[in-house]
């Protein structure tokens, strides 16, 4: 009996502790170097054989698979083999006695041994079984099918989240070295100021006014480089990096953004026609329509009348036969009068959830249309904020280099300079920033299109 039983975990046992400790071992791919060089294209690929989900996904459409194989055998005839040995305890003798007179008309006598064996080797065929059976077949092919379609949208969905998290943390690893620095000269500047207002070399209010700009500055570039800090700790995550491994992204921006001017040119009418050709979720209300129908006409198979073909071989140990073997067989048509007289309702329920399918499709194809038009209007001004903040960035940053080369020639102190200094840097974030917002609206219109990422030119290597 406990040979019978699957082995069970209780939780807060050792076991259950000795899974968590292997869990947080393989949740990331142990083998990485400390440090990694990673290219963007590196990285979608990375993502796609790597990541969790993706894994997750990928043994679901494999398992829907083998359904398709498992149906396919329901069509097969039951084949059977049996063997049994009787026995009892008197020789299970019986007489006969006369309907007519009442008296008996055979002694008693036996025609059976106390211990005989008999085995039996079947086939049977149900011909309406081997019908829905094929039926099935086509069900599951649908729904492994459908697997394959989810299993598609979450690649889409992990690129997509790749995509944002790389050029973010490319943002924060091209600037948090000089930032860091900057901000160390600024407590350095801070505590000048008040070095210089103690010693009576600047007035009070003179001291407020530098404290107060260079403070306002480090706080907005402060908070521009914490926001960028997380997305290299999501990047390792979608990519089952571990987290104290050294990420060095490689690739650069794209300046051209071809692919960009490419979709805000496109025709809209186009781009809604590839969003509900490509698009997972579309196909797989196409692939749930068949299932329907397929189910509807199940329905109706299960009232026709069911044809049981039987043939099997026997053998009987028993010494008072004359024959020992045999063969049997027979055929026989059975019908369900539940099944017939309740098929109206059953075929009501099934076309009701056809038209409900229906329904669901027109307004996922309408709820679509709507992600593409706001997809590409996002696009189109995440766009036009990227070349604004290049513009405002070049802009700062030329005040700050004629600042620090005034203050070189002691026609300016470093109190003016540093505030230009903190803006440029500042604004040099929020360029990188508006270039990964950019990339990240890019990457949602390609996903309403059901476009995959991986060929699409978001950065140069």
């Amino acid at each position: 009996m406990s040979a019978c039983t699957a082995n069970r975990v209780e939780l807060g046992s050792a076991d259950h502790m000795e899974i968590l400790k292997a869990d947080r071992e393989n949740s990331a791919d142990r083998s990485s170097p400390e440090k990694l060089h990673l290219s963007y294209h590196d990285a979608l690929k990375r993502a796609i054989a790597q990541n969790l989900d993706a894994r997750v996904s990928a043994l679901e459409a494999l398992s829907k698979e083998d359904d398709i194989d498992i149906a396919r055998l329901q069509a097969m005839p039951d084949f059977s083999i049996s063997g049994t040995a009787y026995g009892r305890s008197n020789k299970g003798a019986s007489s006969s006695r006369s309907i007519i007179s009442g008296n008996e008309s055979l002694e008693p006598s036996y025609s059976t041994e106390r211990y005989h064996n008999t085995r039996e080797i079947s086939v049977s065929w149900n011909t309406l079984d081997l019908i829905l059976a094929v039926a099935e077949s086509r069900i599951a092919k649908d729904e492994a099918m459908i697997a394959r379609q989810r299993h598609a949208k979450v690649l889409q969905n992990i690129e997509r989240d790749v995509h944002a998290a790389y050029w973010q943390a490319f943002a924060h690893q091209k600037t948090v070295n000089e930032t860091e620095e900057l901000l160390d000269h600024v407590q350095k500047q801070l505590g000048n100021v008040k070095k210089a207002h103690k010693e009576n070399l600047i007035a009070a209010s003179k001291a407020a006014d530098l404290q107060n700009e260079i403070q306002q500055q480090k706080t907005s570039l402060d908070a521009v480089n914490k926001d960028l800090s997380y997305a290299e700790i999501e990047l390792k995550s979608l990519l089952s990096i571990p987290q104290d491994t050294k990420l060095i992204l490689t690739s650069k921006p794209d300046k051209k953004n071809k692919i960009v001017q490419s979709l805000l040119s496109a025709e809209l009418a186009a781009l809604e026609e590839e969003a509900l050709v490509k698009r997972p979720e579309v196909n797989e209300t196409i692939l749930q329509k068949n299932i329907d129908a397929q189910n509807t006409r199940n329905t109706i198979l299960r009232t026709v009348p069911g044809a049981d073909l039987f043939f099997a071989s026997n053998r009987d140990s028993n010494e008072f036969l004359y024959d020992k073997d045999w063969l049997s067989f027979s055929a026989s048509i059975s019908q369900s009068l539940s099944a017939l007289f309740t098929l109206p309702a059953r075929h009501r329920a099934a076309k009701n959830i056809e038209e409900l399918g229906d329904a669901r499709r027109l307004s996922l194809a309408a709820a679509i249309i709507t992600q593409v038009h706001l997809a590409r209007h996002r696009l189109d001004l995440a766009q036009q904020n990227y070349k604004q903040a290049e513009e405002s960035y070049r802009i700062a940053r030329e005040q700050a280099r004629k600042a620090k080369a005034q203050k070189s020639l002691g026609l300016e102190s470093g109190n003016v300079a540093l505030p230009k200094t903190l803006q440029a840097q500042t604004l040099k974030i929020q360029s990188l920033q508006a270039h990964a917002e950019m990339q990240d609206a890019l990457a949602s219109l390609l996903n309403t299109l059901g476009r995959p990422l991986h060929g699409a030119q978001g950065g140069q290597a």
